[in-house]
Formats: C-alpha cells, structure tokens, sequence
C-alpha cells in the first residue's frame, strides 16, 4: 500500500500534517506507483498533472478517463482514487515492509501531485483573477466552486508538460533542501507552474466519459469520515436514494469492494496508523478503530497486514 496519502477520521496523512508548517508540497508518482482504488483525501487543494500512460479518476462517485497531459484538481475533503481503463492491464509493484514482501496493484499511469495551502501562502493577487480557471486554483471558499472529476485542463503539447514536471521538480528542491529563502521559493515556482498550466491549456471536456453518481460519492466521504461507527447498508443505501441491492452493485464497481470489507478495510488502516503512534494499549486501538470484538479485529488484522496487531507494532 503506498504510503503518505490518508487523511482518515483521527488522523492526518504526512503531507497533511507537513502542510500546516509548511505551505507546499510535491508527491511524485511514477508510471506504474499509483495504486489502483486507493480511495484518500486532503485537507489542501491537490493538483494531479498526469505524465505518462492513462487511467481513471474517480472522485465523488463519478468516473473520467484521463491521459498523459491531463491535470484535475481536487479541493479540500473530496474523496478520490483512481482506476484501470476497461482492457488496460494492472501494474503488479512488490516493496519489502518489516522484512516482507508486499504486493501492490497499480494504475499503469504516471500522474505529478502538487498539494498547497492557498490559505497560507503569501500570493499577491494583482489582476489573477483576470485568468480563466484562476479561481479554482486559488478559492476563496472551495465549497461555492463547482469541482469535477473531469480534467480540468489540458497540456497537448508534450514540451510544455516536461517544462511543468521540470518545474515540479525545482518546487520540490524547495521544500526540501536548505536554500535561502525557501518559502518565497516555493511561492514563486508554485505560482509558475500554476501560470504555465492556464496559459498552455487547450480545455475539452469530455463530458461522455463521465459517469454521474454524486449521491454514491456523498456516502463514500460519510464512510470515510465515520467508519468507525456502526454503519449499516441498509441505511446507506437509503443516503444514496436507491435500493439496497442497487447500492452494493454500484459501491462494488466504483470501489473494487463489498461495503462491509471497504469499511472493515478502513478500520485496519485506522488501526496500523495509531499502533504506529505506539501511545494506545492495542484494546483501545481496536475500540477507536471501530471494532467492539478484540478478537474479531485480531483475525482481521492478520488477514489483512499478515500479522497481528502485536506482531506488526513489535516490527515496528
């Protein structure tokens, strides 16, 4: 599983947490990294800049094809993930955690993650707003712009996509290596590589790749955001407006999983977050984790990580 992307109900992800000291920042994932239904969100705006071969976006319960050049964008506390295209073959990626091999199953795409505070960053303003798309980039309340999961440009021109990744990289420099100035840095080059993108943009939306099930994409946040309560389909499914049936049928296609294995599967990641922590007796982390039965999260644990709940915080 890759790491770093989770923001879940107790907790946030690293680049979250490293967002409220520090403004920016550039998450890298190779063609072939990124994996397949890794459903996450942010608590910054997420610039996705696709680099290499294709797949899909699934954000809110819709569904769009995307393809080398494509950028979306993602606002604060939107569910999204991404998908194989129909016939495309899976990437199989092994990493070694705690001395054991782990297999991932991976989008064959390349896609450019630049995350930021737009609250924090010193941007002088001037006459941005002049710019078409500026205030999706920069909004002064995310929740009065309408988001889609749809690109929201376009790079046709291959150069121009090498000049933004190059510019990427010079913005990750920033963040990372001592340089006078490091902050002022990352604001110009951010601001950079906004401006290349809405001024190389050819933006035409396909509208038939899309996929509407927003009220799908409104329980997939609630589950998210409460799943460690005891959720039942039944009434999630009354959420989404649709039968029970219906609704297990359309969660399984947007998802990969069953409802009760997607939550059980949150729940386990709830847990490997706070064993990490190390300041939680495993009882009290099963119980915050959503599971009333020790011995029912013990099993699942293990079926899950290949370890149990001990085994994996003595590894650690």
């Amino acid at each position: 599983m890759a790491e770093n992307i989770f923001t879940i109900a107790l907790m946030k992800s690293e680049h979250d947490y490293h967002l409220d000291d520090w403004p920016v920042t550039v998450v890298n994932m190779p063609f072939g990294e990124q994996c397949q239904r890794l459903f996450h969100s942010h608590d910054s705006m997420e610039i996705g800049i696709v680099t290499a071969g294709r797949g899909v976006h699934i954000m809110d319960g819709e569904r769009c094809e995307l393809k080398a050049g494509d950028v979306i964008l993602v606002p604060p506390g939107h569910t999204h993930g991404f998908d194989v295209v129909d016939g495309d073959k899976t990437v199989t990626i092994m990493h070694s955690v705690h001395g054991k091999d782990v297999f991932d199953v991976c989008v064959p795409m390349g896609i450019l993650n630049i995350l930021y505070d737009h609250t924090k960053l010193p941007i002088p303003l001037l006459d941005g707003q002049n710019i078409p798309l500026f205030s999706k980039f920069f909004p002064i309340n995310p929740d009065e712009i309408n988001y889609s999961v749809a690109p929201v440009l376009k790079l046709e021109d291959s150069a121009v996509l090498e000049f933004v990744c190059k510019s990427a990289d010079e913005l990750h420099k920033e963040e990372v290596l001592p340089y006078s100035g490091n902050l002022f840095g990352s604001t110009i080059r951010l601001l950079n590589v906004i401006l290349t993108l809405l001024r190389n943009s050819n933006m035409q939306p396909n509208e038939e790749a899309m996929v509407p099930d927003k009220q799908l994409g409104n329980v997939l946040g609630y589950i998210n955001a409460n799943f460690m309560k005891d959720l039942k389909v039944p009434e999630l499914a009354r959420m989404s407006f649709i039968s029970t049936r219906q609704f297990q049928e359309k969660f399984k296609k947007y998802t990969g999983r069953n409802v009760s294995d997607y939550i059980i599967s949150k729940r386990i990641e709830c847990a490997e977050l706070l064993l990490r922590k190390g300041t939680q007796s495993i009882q009290e982390i099963a119980f915050d984790s959503g599971f009333n039965d020790f011995s029912y999260f013990s099993k699942k644990f293990r079926e899950i990580t290949g370890k149990t709940p001990r085994e994996y915080r003595k590894n650690l």
